[in-house]
């Protein structure tokens, strides 16, 4: 890729309209059969049931053996309530099961009826869901297609890595010179600089690369320590909001370094009681530079 045209490709890398992956569509819930019905002929019904039978069947031969070897005295009523109570029973008892049997029927009638529509229902679902997921998956396809031509159109993931480690150096080299005029000899204790995205307007990111950048850097000298901040908008290799902070070895009292939730934070209190503070994620790093400027600061003031 031209090296001219790298600013160009930065802001299309960051400017591309990457196409959204789709939903998978969900898996549908088998509808619920319907229990059958329970046959009424059975449990306490049905020895109910058979009982009846039973004296219906042997009822005849109970009345005339009541009615010839009897106890004197028995007349004709008892004999025709027995009768009345057979005539009775000869009647409820077919009726009432013959009733429960055609309810039975038609409870198990509905319930395959409805056990019939769940499956049809479930048969429904599923074409409609291998219907949705093969179009879903033709739309993963066509969103990887178009995936794949940004990526070739575009430049790759260790292109633009490469070329923010290059901006990001050459950017600190020119905030150095712009703005502390310091040559990198006169930096005895080392910079520590801390980029951190920019989460403004205009703010951009991919992955781990982002547009917009706010750096914190801190110079170490023979005559003072510097803190430098400024914004750099990668898309266009442009420096804005900068600032610098000198406190000189003679006026400070104390360097602290801090170990936070937050990171690593260098303070620097000032004989006016005026605090600098600087923060960093490099432990290491940090606990050189909190060491440079307590070596410089006992060789300036002898102690």
């Amino acid at each position: 890729m031209p090296t001219n045209d790298k600013r160009s490709q930065i802001r299309a890398w960051f400017s591309a309209d990457w196409p959204q992956m789709p939903k998978p569509p969900q898996m549908p819930k088998p509808p619920k059969e319907p229990d059958l019905p329970e046959m009424p002929l059975t449990g306490g019904g049905c020895l109910f049931r058979v009982v009846c039978c039973l004296l219906i069947s042997v009822s005849p031969f109970g009345v005339q053996y009541l009615y010839y070897y009897g106890p004197r005295g028995v007349g004709q009523l008892p004999i025709i309530l027995l009768h009345l109570i057979l005539a009775i029973l000869v009647l409820i008892v077919p009726i009432w099961t013959i009733s429960g049997v055609i309810r039975f029927i038609r409870a198990k009638w509905k319930a395959r009826s409805a056990t019939r529509s769940a499956k049809r229902k479930a048969q429904k679902a599923r074409a409609e869901y291998q219907k949705a997921r093969a179009e879903y998956e033709a739309q993963v396809s066509a969103v990887k297609a178009e995936e794949q031509a940004l990526y070739d159109a575009l430049p790759s993931i260790t292109q633009m890595k490469d070329w923010w480690e290059k901006d990001r150096k050459a950017c600190e080299e020119r905030f150095r010179r712009a703005k502390t005029g310091l040559d990198e000899s006169e930096i005895i204790g080392g910079s520590v600089p801390v980029w951190t995205p920019q989460k403004s307007r205009g703010f951009k990111s991919r992955g781990n690369l982002y547009s917009v950048w706010r750096l914190n850097i801190l110079y170490i000298n023979e005559q003072s320590v510097l803190i430098g901040r400024c914004t750099y908008k990668w898309e266009d290799d442009l420096l804005s909001d900068e600032s610098t902070r000198e406190y000189f070895y003679p006026n400070i009292v104390s360097v602290d370094r801090i170990s936070g939730n937050s990171g690593e934070i260098i303070q620097i209190t000032m004989n006016s009681g005026q605090q600098a503070k600087f923060s960093g994620p490099d432990a290491s790093r940090m606990d050189k530079a909190a060491q440079a400027i307590r070596r410089r600061l006992r060789e300036t003031t002898g102690s």
